[in-house]
């Protein structure tokens, strides 16, 4: 029995080929996890050959198997050849029964030691699995230390924890992108790329790989690969198209800019005249120890010198943009106290900021340089703050338009939220603003350029608290029209962003103030600004907490009024009268009063007779619509301003702007005319008896969703009121509800409902329908048999899951 062996036992030279081959893979992963990158490459080669050697070995295996296994010599079955055979020598050595209990003595031993490697291996990978995650958070802390030296610039410190950091996890992928960008830092641009495809390796999703490695290969001014990096991205995340498109501009704007360059090398080279004249003047005034005027005269040619993109970019490439920092005499004066300034010195400084101004005239490439320098945007913001008179204010002038110039491009924008002190630079511009000068109109036209870049939405987020204040005060300080107008352009851009909306609603005294305008413009006619203000009290009053709106006292809705009222510079339907001397109220009166017992009232929704000249009724639609706007906003929230708003006058000037054909006049009048209705029986028997039910019907044919959804809910609402009408006998008395779903049996409204109830792309219109259908139904029974003949019973049953109890 010595000679005994367990089935499938490895023989002696097949477990040395398998312990060469551990031995081999063990080689090549120490070798792919090497720190020196020939090394890995050659590693990887080595690796694939193994590969396709076990592969080939595999294969073999199983064709020499397939050769050994002949079934020509077994006996055919039914099914195929039967292997079944008796192997009569197998008890031929058999021993007695007597030993038969020690043969399983190897059989024990061998399950043992199966057992003992098993352990072993689960407390190796243990063993590995705790070792990585201690490894994990070695590197975490080694990160974090990275990215804090990153963010102070310190970029070779931060590029050292991140090399140590890699070296205890090399399947993170943020790791290596953030190496990869502190490589970018430092102009290593190649090992950026290498660094972001492995990132990819561990993480084939990673954006922020993508990212750099189109960063490092546009460094390199290869721009088709910078394109595809970048387009990437889109593949991976479709939603970061605008991101996407942003990275594009970039390459195409550094690619012209190349271009131009190369350009101007060879007019240069070529001895144009105007190409060598530049150059020449910018050699002449970097003379050391010259008198200010010398170079302030020299500063003022080089400035009409520069008319076009290849006098800037000959400039550009001749280090002009960098003279605020290498120019010693410039950097010296620019860098000191404008009270220590001599006149010929301040003169100095104005030349020097019309020459940039002049360079970055429509040039982008010229902006983000120019602002990228060290210090100059700093320096900037000083001369902007700081209060001096005479020859200061023409400091202050030069470097405002430098920023105007610079604030007209897109790419200017972004390099002013990059590199400029924004809520600085915003309250300097507030201050500039504030009192008449040469120079406020264009401080507003630069606060207005900046708040249409995006990157400075986000950049003010949390900071919008620090210039509310000044915002507040330039608003009570009896600025200029037109400042103000800008001002509240201005809020109103950056209040597209939700944070910041809410912070501005948030604040009652910016209600209160703004409320304060719409009464002062409204009384004054300034019809411009009046429209600007109303612009941001629409942004901050929609989608914003209720409980802003909530807490609005009755003021703010009175000037609104005000507005309202005062809008119509021609005579009102309400005021013009006919031959008979009877105004337009008579005579919807009399007309109502004539149709009373008659149903064929409202027999169609056909469209509300109107006067021709219903189009010209109002001076201003753009105020009329967001004054409305505002209201529609407020009075569904607010108890006070609708009690307000509900009085008969108030709501028949309401219920009167509901018969506009534009859209953007009737659409919030019809939500202003629903607040009202829901809460007030005054108004919905107003509504009924101004014949408002066929306006409301009419509504129902538009193609705007939100306007079908709200007429509904107005005629629901009129449909559910029980007060009784007054003037009827005892015996007979009807509620108003009664009234109106009697009266408008004999349209084709149930089938129009239907249609909307079940074609509706909106929840909101398909809930109101269903309302406005069952208050039908229960009112008057002729609504119910007529929903049954259209079969509308389903639809009605699948839209009450849109209704909101």
């Amino acid at each position: 029995m010595a000679n005994l062996q367990l089935r499938n036992q490895p023989s002696e030279e097949e477990l040395n080929a398998f312990l060469s081959k551990v031995d081999q893979l063990d080689d090549v992963l120490k070798g792919l996890n090497s720190q020196d990158d020939d090394k890995k490459i050659h590693y990887t080669a080595k690796a694939d050959e193994l590969i396709e050697k076990f592969e080939n070995e595999k294969k073999q295996i199983k064709k020499d198997k397939a050769d050994n296994d002949d079934d020509s010599d077994l006996p055919k079955t039914k099914f195929g050849f039967s292997k079944t055979s008796i192997n009569k020598d197998a008890y031929k050595n058999e021993p007695p029964a007597s030993s038969t209990l020690s043969t399983q003595v190897p059989s024990i031993s061998q399950e043992a030691d199966q057992k003992a490697f098993m352990a072993a291996m689960e407390a190796d990978a243990k063993e590995r699995y705790e070792r990585k995650k201690a490894a994990e958070k070695i590197a975490a802390v080694l990160k974090d230390k990275g990215n804090a030296l990153f963010r102070q610039g310190n970029f070779q410190e931060a590029l050292d924890f991140y090399d140590k950091a890699i070296h205890e996890v090399r399947d993170s992928s943020i790791l290596y992108t953030n190496r990869a960008q502190a490589k970018i830092k430092l102009g290593k641009f190649e090992e950026a790329i290498s660094d972001c495809d492995w990132a990819l390796r561990a993480w084939p999703n990673c954006l922020k790989a993508y990212v750099h490695q189109g960063h490092a290969h546009l460094s390199l001014h290869q721009w088709e690969k910078a394109r595809e990096s970048y387009n990437a991205i889109l593949s991976l995340d479709a939603t970061k198209g605008n991101t996407v498109k942003d990275y594009l501009a970039e390459v195409n704007r550094q690619k012209q800019a190349v271009e131009e360059e190369q350009k101007a090398a060879c007019l240069f080279e070529e001895g144009n005249e105007a190409a060598r004249g530049i150059v020449d003047l910018l050699t002449r005034i970097n003379k050391t120890d010259q008198v200010p005027m010398f170079y302030a005269g020299g500063f003022r040619v080089i400035a009409g010198l520069l008319e076009d993109i290849n006098s800037q970019t000959l400039f550009r490439t001749n280090d002009g943009i960098k003279l605020p920092m290498t120019h010693a005499a410039l950097h010296k004066y620019l860098t000191a106290s404008t009270a220590s300034l001599s006149r010929e010195e301040r003169d100095l400084l104005s030349a020097a900021l019309e020459m940039l101004s002049a360079a970055c005239k429509n040039n982008e490439t010229n902006q983000q340089q120019l602002l990228g320098q060290p210090e100059f945007p700093q320096r900037l913001l000083y001369l902007l703050e700081v209060k001096i008179k005479g020859q200061g204010r023409q400091i202050k002038s030069s470097s405002l338009s430098l920023l105007y110039e610079i604030s007209l491009t897109e790419a200017g924008r972004v390099a002013l939220v990059e590199h400029m002190d924004l809520v600085r630079l915003i309250l300097a511009l507030f201050a500039l603003m504030k009192r008449p000068s040469s120079f406020n109109n264009m401080a507003a036209a630069v606060l207005n350029n900046i708040a249409l870049e995006k990157q400075s939405k986000i950049a003010l987020r949390d900071k919008i608290e620090d210039i509310l204040p000044a915002f507040e005060d330039l608003l009570s300080n009896q600025a200029s029209a037109n400042i103000v107008g800008v001002a509240c352009t201005t809020a109103a851009n950056l209040a597209a962003d939700m944070k910041i909306r809410s912070k501005i609603a948030s604040k009652s005294s910016m209600w209160q103030a703004l409320t304060g305008l719409v009464a002062f413009y409204s009384n004054n006619k300034l019809s411009e600004t009046l429209s600007d203000v109303l612009g941001l009290l629409v942004n901050i009053s929609t989608g914003v907490d209720v409980s802003y709106l909530q807490s609005l006292d009755i003021s703010t809705t009175s000037a609104l009024w005000d507005v309202l009222f005062k809008s119509s510079q021609t005579e009102t339907a309400t005021s013009r009268q006919d031959s008979n001397g009877n105004t337009e109220d008579q005579r919807q009166e009399n007309q109502c009063s004539a149709h009373k017992s008659s149903e064929n009232e409202l027999s169609a929704p056909a469209a509300v007779q109107q006067d021709e000249e219903q189009e010209n009724l109002f001076e201003d639609k753009e105020i009329i619509a967001r004054t409305l706007v505002l209201l529609s906003n407020i009075l569904p929230v607010n108890s006070v301003s609708a009690d307000f708003m509900s009085e008969n006058y108030r709501a028949k000037r309401i219920l009167d702007l509901t018969k506009c054909h534009d859209c953007l006049i009737h659409k919030p009048a019809l939500k202003c005319l629903s607040a009202l209705t829901r809460s007030f029986h005054k108004v919905r028997l107003l509504t009924v008896e101004s014949k408002g039910l066929s306006i409301l019907l009419s509504h129902l044919k538009a193609h705007d969703e939100a306007v079908v959804g709200n007429a509904a809910l107005c005629l629901s609402h009129l449909t559910k009121d029980t007060a009784e009408l007054e003037g009827k006998d005892s015996d007979s008395k009807q509620t108003l509800g009664a009234s109106v779903c009697s009266r408008l049996v004999k349209t084709n409204i149930v089938q129009k409902l239907l249609t909307l109830a079940r074609d509706g792309r909106n929840s909101v219109l398909q809930g109101n329908c269903a309302i406005l259908l069952g208050n039908l139904a229960q009112g008057d029974k002729r609504h119910l048999e007529r929903l049954r003949e259209l079969n509308g019973m389903q639809i009605l049953h699948d839209c009450m899951k849109h209704v909101k109890y």
